[in-house]
């Protein structure tokens, strides 16, 4: 999906019905497609030292993305282990939808619910 492509950044949570900002401030995502198949999640925090960044293979549809990790950077932070969406070969299939230039991922939060939004930045 061209719509897709681009440099994507995390700028709000909806909620429980509400839009907030992201629970940490220090918090820098980038979700970057860079083709219509590979895309790349990049992710730092002010407050720590290091960064996880990793590579997906992906497929779209207008209401999913299905996506298996093909690459991780070996100079990842150790704690990026803990986020099952930096392990190789971890899948994932995301509802999505591009609403007003940001893109909407609905990911499960316990039985709940979050929806992470993206701006795109280029």
């Amino acid at each position: 999906m061209s719509s897709l492509l681009g440099i994507w950044i995390f700028t709000a949570v909806i909620y429980q019905g509400h839009l907030m900002d992201p629970p940490n401030p220090n918090l820098h995502l980038y979700y970057t497609f860079m083709s219509e198949t590979r895309n790349e999640i990049y992710y730092y925090r002010d407050d720590e030292k290091g960064s996880c960044k990793r590579w997906a293979d992906y497929s779209a549809n207008e209401q999913s993305i299905e996506q298996t990790v093909v690459e991780v950077d070996p100079m990842n932070m150790d704690s990026c282990s803990n986020d099952s969406d930096m392990l190789m070969n971890s899948h994932s299939l995301v509802k999505y939808e591009i609403t007003n230039d940001q893109l909407h991922l609905h990911l499960p939060l316990g039985e709940e619910e979050i929806v992470y939004i993206f701006s795109k930045t280029q």
